[in-house]
């Protein structure tokens, strides 16, 4: 998130997690759902 932070030359962490914090998390979400699924829990 860091990265995208300085990409967009937001000032503070918090204006960019307030904005794409929800991607971040839709992203760990999907991951784990490949990885069940791949593993066949």
């Amino acid at each position: 998130m860091k990265e995208v932070q300085e990409r967009l030359r937001h000032t503070k962490i918090s204006q960019t997690l307030d904005v794409y914090g929800h991607l971040a998390k839709e992203t760990k979400e999907k991951t784990v759902e490949k990885l069940v699924k791949h593993l066949n829990f």
